[in-house]
């Protein structure tokens, strides 16, 4: 799916050279207002588009995202199933402005990209990018998130800190298989008590009326 270019690839190799691995406790984290708020689970009326923030969040005692900042980012999100919901739109962080991969299609997205011109993002939660998701059906889709290189070495160093810590076992675990899932429930709403109440009233008047 995925190949580094060459430049990049000379990069990742040179700070791999003086890299040690992190022992982070690191995690994508979803939002739909703009960090705010933060779930793995969102209800769109089916129809809808709903835009989902992308961020790599910390906890614990770590504070390497707040203090040191995140350098490079690499991400891919997957679905099975697109008859409930699809991908319409993906688009990075632009201060990641170094980008090797930036693409998406109806059942995936796939970023990788350094902030190499511009300053390196230091936060909490960092703002990774954002997708939307149309529904068609009701129905549930589960989005799967995933290092888009697993694997260990410098060939496979997507997520690093700007003093070359390597981030990618941290969030997905050893060898950077582990993922985190986000999951879309399309629904069309169940009428509301009020709205009942209304059209019951409505034809109570229309009924004396007469």
């Amino acid at each position: 799916m995925f190949a580094l270019n060459r430049n990049w690839l000379v990069m990742v190799a040179f700070l791999f050279c003086f890299a040690e691995t992190a022992n982070a406790d690191l995690f994508p984290l979803f939002s739909d207002d703009g960090g705010a708020t933060f779930s793995n689970s969102y209800v769109v009326v089916t129809g809808n588009t709903q835009t989902v923030d992308v961020f790599l969040g910390q906890n614990g005692a770590n504070t390497e995202l707040s203090t040191v900042g995140l350098f490079s980012m690499g991400l891919t999100a997957t679905t099975p199933s697109t008859t409930a919901a699809s991908i319409t739109s993906a688009t990075p962080n632009p201060v990641f402005d170094f980008v090797t991969t930036d693409q998406f299609d109806a059942d995936s997205f796939d970023w990788n990209a350094a902030a190499v011109s511009n300053p390196t993002p230091m936060a909490v939660e960092i703002y990774l990018g954002s997708f939307d998701v149309t529904t068609v059906a009701d129905g549930t889709t589960i989005f799967s998130f995933a290092d888009i290189q697993p694997g260990t070495g410098a060939a496979n160093a997507n997520w690093l800190t700007p003093d070359a810590t390597v981030l990618d076992e941290s969030i997905f675990g050893a060898g950077g298989v582990e993922t985190f899932d986000l999951t879309i429930v399309s629904q069309v709403p169940e009428p509301c008590a009020g709205t009942l109440l209304a059209f019951l009233c409505v034809g109570i008047v229309r009924r004396r009326a007469r």
